[in-house]
């Protein structure tokens, strides 16, 4: 189902930029994927769990 919402992936989205980011988009109606390389994240925020490529 197309709902007409935007999605986008921001990729380093817990530092001091991608935090703003993530924040704007959010305002302008946009569905965020977060992703950031800790595994601390906001209790809001769902995790997913991954790998990664060497």
């Amino acid at each position: 189902m197309n709902d007409g919402t935007r999605t986008v992936a921001v990729f380093g989205a817990n530092g001091p930029t991608g935090r703003l980011l993530v924040e704007q988009l959010l305002n302008r109606g946009w569905r965020v994927r977060a992703i950031h390389s800790t595994s601390r994240s906001d209790p809001g925020q769902h995790t997913l769990a991954g790998s990664r490529a060497s």
